[in-house]
């Protein structure tokens, strides 16, 4: 009985049965504008997948409606060119055993879109310049 006991001890403290806790992560899409018409955007591979999971990267002028679509099967970025001034809109959604995911992560990028949360700082009473405290 003392060594089934044991066996069971040894095999939770070495996470043979223990499961890995993990977290709810979305698809993290991120565009950004490189100042020379393109926009980096980029994603995030889930823990649940492995990395031959493909992609379709949707996007287009917000304006003319023209949707385009990539395949992209390698990496989880891609550099795409744009006109400056318009407002893009782009989706991606995960390709598995060549079933696309039916809800997929949008991101907008344009010269009004504002894709950054802003907080307004107010000086503490007594701050002086090079004032390191926090």
């Amino acid at each position: 009985m003392n060594r089934v006991i044991l066996f069971i001890y040894l095999l939770i403290s070495t996470n043979i049965l223990a499961q890995n806790k993990m977290e709810y992560l979305t698809r993290g899409l991120h565009a950004v504008p490189d100042g020379k018409g393109n926009v980096l955007i980029s994603w995030r591979l889930l823990g649940t997948e492995d990395s031959t999971v493909n992609f379709n990267l949707y996007f287009g002028d917000v304006l003319q409606s023209n949707i385009q679509k990539l395949l992209i099967s390698k990496g989880t970025n891609h550099l795409l060119p744009v006109n400056k001034g318009r407002t893009y809109n782009f989706t991606v959604k995960a390709v598995k055993d060549r079933k696309e995911e039916k809800n997929g992560e949008s991101i907008t990028v344009g010269p009004s879109v504002k894709n950054y949360l802003s907080i307004p700082l107010k000086t503490p009473t007594g701050y002086s310049a090079n004032d390191a405290s926090v």
